[in-house]
């Protein structure tokens, strides 16, 4: 639903409630943003978050964690973000790469996370189901009408932890987005050209040479969903390489 550096202004809140006894704890959290302020029209587009889950310790140390959340966008509709890149995927007005959006978005989020250890290494299995529940159907324009594509998820695992020095790390996740199962350009920007309409395969190995330094080699294999939406047919692989360094 979000890419890693999206980082609005707004509101937040957060809850906790541990029952240790019940090795169960409960969480609750919630955000209000202003995606866009729009001084000459009034409407402004906002975004409204509520998340609630819990996390349950399991027998050998493992602990599974589950959370829903509902992502509401208001007056989406009326203009761009005001953004300086576009990114590929959702239906837009007049069919171009930079109007504003047509559909609808109030995105629910099911996550999952099942954490373990094979011997001394780590182990974390993770899945994402989203729907954009307020997606429609269009008659009009000829450009927008088709499928509802308002589903998403994402399914993988990592093993390892590349954290400390000497650590490592591995991780494999397939991904399916289709064009208006969330916002595109507030979706993950490093999977294909960023956006949605995108289907692929997600692997990457790290290490910590020093405790404040972190290496990673990450590829992506990606091809465009459905070919009558934007971006078309627009298959994308890549290669990337960071270095991170620890203050």
């Amino acid at each position: 639903v979000w890419d890693d550096d999206f980082n609005p202004e707004g509101f937040g809140e957060s809850a906790e409630w541990v029952f240790g006894d019940a090795g169960l704890s409960v969480f609750a959290n919630g955000v209000q943003a202003v995606a866009d302020e729009d001084s000459n029209s009034g409407k402004n587009q906002w975004f409204f978050s509520s998340q609630l889950g819990f996390e349950k310790t399991l027998p050998l140390e493992s602990r599974l964690r589950i959370a829903a959340a509902y992502h509401k966008w208001s007056d989406e509709n009326q203009s761009t973000f005001g953004q300086a890149a576009f990114q590929d995927g959702n239906r837009r007005a007049a069919n171009s790469t930079t109007g504003a959006l047509l559909n609808r978005f109030g995105v629910g989020e099911v996550t999952g996370q099942l954490s373990s250890w094979v011997g001394k290494v780590p182990v974390s299995l993770q899945t994402t189901l989203v729907r954009n529940l307020r997606a429609i159907n269009f008659a009009t324009p000829a450009t927008a009408v088709g499928p509802l594509a308002r589903d998403a998820y994402q399914f993988g695992a990592i093993v390892g932890a590349a954290k400390a020095k000497g650590t490592w790390e591995v991780g494999y996740f397939k991904k399916y987005v289709q064009t208006d199962a969330t916002v595109a350009d507030v979706a993950d920007s490093d999977f294909g050209d960023g956006g949605t309409n995108r289907v692929g395969h997600i692997a990457w190995l790290a290490c910590a040479p020093q405790d404040w330094m972190l290496l990673k080699v990450k590829g992506f294999v990606t091809d465009t969903i459905d070919r009558q939406f934007l971006p078309g047919d627009k298959a994308v692989n890549r290669v990337q390489v960071d270095m991170a360094i620890k203050f």
